[in-house]
């Protein structure tokens, strides 16, 4: 969580490390460019939404913002709650991405297109994912499941019970397929 302006540059250099953006990106329409533009504006909204005290010229800055959040989430197809991932996300690929608001994810983790994670019932019930977690194209995790650190997802998986650290997941309903030695 986001709560002063140190950690507003962590979380952005730590995602910036991720991207390797150079500066005729943007020009060569790189998506890369374009999904670091979008986790900025979300590490942005994050800080102001956790901010303790607003002034008149924080609400505007806030209100702008967050309308910025939802163009750009709209745009490039890409729905990430607020105070949801750690810092070092990286998203590969422009896809249908839904993290849901009460998910948590943690540091370095890397989510490809097209992955939903859900809830089940109720919204307190989702998924809380660990630190260096791969969560491959269009895996869907869905409920209250914990996934350990250094595990991956494989692609077009359905998790819906807990996964160990350092386990490869694969199928419908996922099942563990490898233990990696970490």
């Amino acid at each position: 969580m986001i709560t002063s302006k140190e950690e507003y540059r962590y979380y952005v250099s730590e995602d910036e490390k991720r991207y390797h953006i150079r500066f005729i990106d943007r020009f060569i329409y790189n998506e890369n460019y374009f999904l670091f533009k979008y986790l900025k504006n979300l590490r942005r909204l994050e800080y102001l939404t956790n901010k303790k005290q607003k002034n008149i010229f924080q609400k505007i800055e806030y209100a702008f913002v967050f309308w910025q959040y939802k163009r750009l989430g709209f745009k490039y197809r890409i729905k990430i709650g607020i105070n949801t991932c750690g810092p070092g996300l990286l998203l590969p690929h422009m896809g249908l991405i839904r993290i849901g608001t009460f998910a948590k994810v943690g540091a370095r983790c890397t989510i490809g297109p097209n992955v939903v994670i859900g809830t089940k019932d109720k919204f307190e019930n989702i998924a809380t994912i660990g630190d260096d977690v791969e969560i491959c194209l269009g895996a869907k995790i869905i409920g209250k499941v914990t996934i350990g650190n250094h595990a991956v997802i494989a692609p077009n998986s359905v998790v819906i019970k807990d996964v160990p650290k350092g386990c490869v997941v694969s199928g419908v309903p996922a099942v563990i397929i490898k233990k990696k030695n970490i």
